[in-house]
């Protein structure tokens, strides 16, 4: 099942722009995705492949973005050939009353 961002998520970064050779030392390993964000892998040409908490490694590719939610480790790889992408980090929705927190909280 694919993870979307929650309703009312912003954009708060962007990082640079990689390919399959400067993918980040930490990216390489199982890296958790900062506490306080979600991320989003997009990826504008080729692939790469992706491991989320552990799982099997997925191949992401153009028009197929992934989100990985807050303190989930994830791990990027190379996929086939050459590939061109980048992360952009979102802060989950800023809650405006009780009853909101309540409905988010599925209480």
């Amino acid at each position: 099942m694919a993870v979307e961002l929650p309703q009312g998520a912003h954009l708060v970064e962007l990082s640079a722009t990689y390919n399959e050779k400067s993918i980040p030392r930490s990216w390489r390993i199982d890296h958790p995705m900062p506490y306080d964000r979600w991320g989003k892998l997009i990826v504008d040409a080729g692939e790469v492949l992706v491991s989320v908490n552990g799982g099997a490694a997925q191949a992401v590719t153009a028009g197929e973005p992934l989100v990985i939610p807050p303190a989930t480790p994830f791990r990027v790889e190379p996929g086939k050939g050459a590939a061109r992408f980048c992360m952009h980090y979102f802060h989950p929705p800023v809650l405006s009353d009780a009853d909101e927190l309540v409905a988010a909280l599925g209480r």
